[in-house]
């Protein structure tokens, strides 16, 4: 909701001038947003409003332009343009001639993802995709806002080295803290960013909420794999992407595992994350302060600091005994990792929030219940 209010609001500054220059809990104002998400038609409508500073920095220090060029976002080249004041082709300001684009009868509906100008059309050549590891890359688009998920899987694919065959096992995901959306080949990711607002009234339980956040493109684990198919690939960059999205299941609490299943899992990621055990270095208080890296935020939330330091004890000893094991590589840990995983039926399975809806009687009143 809060796009389409400051939308309304940059129209009516006289009334609403103190919204458009408000900030959330994050430092970020109305075009801050727009500008990361890559709105052009709103940037324009806010930079020419009087009360709006085009370099009023966020939380973090970033400045609406900074984050319009970070994200990368639907028009964000447009968005950017208009926020430099670059001049165009004829010489005029570049919102100008926007402004002349969105107010033209033949404007396209931004909605339907069509551009309302050459400029727009021709923008989308560069995309942030972020992997499972935390890094990300940028990929050239060669077909720019019609490029589909195989296209993206191919780019990236090119540019970490992974073999063709190792394909089947990664797809490109939308998403957004509220919404996670898995692409088939033939789908268009960036027309599921432009249209992110109404996928999020459409399938999201809080629409109000949910009109805020913006998209972001992801290369995840496809949920059709099998675990047969995951085992035949020996790609190391695969392989490595497949264990951090692993892990975090695992360390985000998503695969219910066990006491032991933590500790287990626990000493392979040592021995991932610092090498061979070292009796010297690798002693009790070593990861105490990094338990977080290992276990659920329920387990830690509700176990005794005594009960913590036991569990760091013996996530050390399992720590010496996969050293024991001297495996030849980070492949062979990290499989030795996934495999420890693929045991659990709920490996792989893909997580949406939900609602169910019942007719059934309830003390009080029943109505959808969130899960």
């Amino acid at each position: 909701m809060f796009l389409k209010l400051w939308h309304y609001a940059c129209t009516c500054p006289f009334s609403f001038s103190p919204l458009v220059t408000a900030s959330n809990e994050n430092g970020s104002t109305a075009l801050h947003l727009a500008a990361s998400n890559g709105r052009a038609e709103l940037t324009h409508l806010l930079i020419n409003t009087q009360s709006v500073d085009t370099m009023a920095a966020d939380g973090e220090g970033r400045t609406a332009l900074e984050l319009c060029e970070e994200r990368r976002q639907n028009d964000w080249e447009v968005a950017a343009m208009l926020l430099r004041g670059e001049q165009n082709d004829v010489g005029q300001p570049y919102h100008a001639a926007a402004a002349a684009a969105i107010a033209s009868s033949d404007a396209t509906d931004v909605i339907k993802g069509q551009r309302y100008d050459d400029i727009a059309q021709q923008a989308i050549k560069k995309q942030r995709v972020d992997l499972m590891d935390g890094t990300h890359k940028i990929i050239t688009l060669e077909k720019g806002f019609n490029s589909t998920s195989a296209d993206m899987v191919d780019a990236l694919f090119a540019m970490l080295g992974i073999s063709q065959d190792a394909k089947k096992l990664f797809t490109i995901w939308v998403m957004s803290t509220s919404l996670k959306i898995p692409l088939m080949a033939n789908q268009k990711p960036l027309e599921f960013v432009h249209n992110w607002p109404e996928l999020l009234i459409r399938f999201y339980v809080n629409s109000d909420a949910g009109m805020a956040e913006m998209a972001s493109i992801h290369m995840k684990r496809e949920p059709s794999c099998t675990e047969s198919e995951e085992e035949q690939i020996r790609d190391p960059v695969a392989t490595s992407l497949l264990y951090e999205e692993s892990n975090q299941r695992v360390v985000g609490g998503l695969y219910i595992a066990s006491e032991q299943d933590l500790i287990n899992l626990g000493g392979i990621i040592m021995q991932i994350e610092y090498g061979d055990h070292n009796d010297v270095m690798h002693r009790q208080g070593f990861i105490s302060d990094s338990l977080h890296k290992f276990l659920p935020p329920l387990v830690m939330s509700r176990v005794g600091k005594k009960k913590l330091s036991h569990t760091e004890q013996m996530i050390l000893q399992t720590h010496r005994q996969v050293t024991s094991r001297n495996l030849p590589d980070d492949m062979a840990e990290q499989l030795l990792y996934l495999n420890y995983c693929r045991r659990w039926p709920v490996y792989g399975a893909t997580f949406f929030q939900g609602m169910l809806l019942t007719n059934l009687d309830c003390l009080g009143g029943c109505g959808p219940m969130e899960w």
